[in-house]
């Protein structure tokens, strides 16, 4: 089974990005891209999937919005472990859906900050 190869520009529409972007990501290793031997960039179908699953994760400012607090406050939270980001791309945190569901059943039931 063959691997398919994408091309960089096909890449950055594919994860709605820039080339620019793509290749800051290559130089710091958040999304290495392989190259060929003319130093032509490409990514395999599979690598993209996983980063565009990624980036659908969900952004500190929105997470604030979601549960109703300011980007400075879970800032603090996540400092102190009350609720962590769980990846960065590049400098964006990214935090998950069903940690914030958790947190807002949380709230409900008076246990949450």
């Amino acid at each position: 089974m063959e691997l398919m190869k994408i091309g960089i520009s096909e890449a950055a529409k594919f994860l709605n990005q820039t080339t620019k972007q793509l290749q800051r990501w290559d130089n710091s290793g958040v999304l290495s891209a392989h190259h060929t031997d003319a130093g032509t960039r490409y990514y395999y179908q599979s690598e993209l999937t996983t980063m565009k699953q990624l980036l659908n994760g969900i952004t500190r400012k929105n997470a604030a919005n979601q549960i109703g607090v300011s980007e400075k406050t879970l800032w603090r939270w996540d400092k102190k472990g009350l609720l962590k980001h769980r990846y960065i791309i590049g400098m964006t945190c990214y935090y998950l859906q069903s940690d914030l569901d958790r947190y807002l059943a949380l709230q409900e039931e008076g246990v949450a900050e």
